[in-house]
C-alpha cells in the first residue's frame, strides 16, 4: 500500500501540473493580455506574462527588418498610420504540443519595451 501511494503521489502531482495548472495559468495569462482595455492595463499583462512565463515570440504583422535594431522600432512606433498587431507565443505548450499563444492590437505602442526588454 506504501509502495503504491509513493509511486503514484510524483505521477499524479506530474500530470496535475501539465494538465490543470499549466493550462489554467496560461488560460489566465491570455485572457489578461486580449482583454486589456487600457495601456496600463496591457503594459501589466505584459509584465505578467513575462514573469509568469518564458516568453518565446513576440511576432508583429509587419515587422522592422531588424527586430533589435532599436532605430527601426522606434520609427514604427513613432509612426502614427502603423497599428501594432501582436502575437505573443510562450515557450511552454499544452499537452498536445501546440505553444501558448496571445494575439493583440497594441494600445500604446510603447508598450512592445516592456516585452522586448530583460
Amino acid at each position: 500500500m506504501i509502495v503504491a501511494l509513493v509511486l503514484w503521489i510524483p505521477i499524479v502531482a506530474l500530470l496535475g501540473y501539465f494538465f490543470l495548472y499549466e493550462p489554467l495559468k496560461f488560460s489566465y495569462l491570455i485572457h489578461r493580455v486580449e482583454s486589456a482595455s487600457t495601456p496600463a492595463q496591457e503594459r501589466e499583462a505584459f509584465m505578467l506574462a513575462k514573469r509568469w512565463g518564458r516568453v518565446w515570440e513576440v511576432n508583429l504583422r509587419e515587422p522592422p527588418k531588424d527586430w533589435f535594431d532599436y532605430k527601426q522600432l522606434d520609427a514604427a512606433i513613432r509612426d502614427p498610420q502603423r497599428t501594432l498587431a501582436l502575437e505573443l507565443e510562450w515557450l511552454e505548450s499544452k499537452p498536445s504540443g501546440v505553444p501558448f499563444r496571445a494575439y493583440r492590437t497594441l494600445t500604446d505602442k510603447s508598450n512592445i519595451y516592456v516585452l522586448m526588454s530583460r
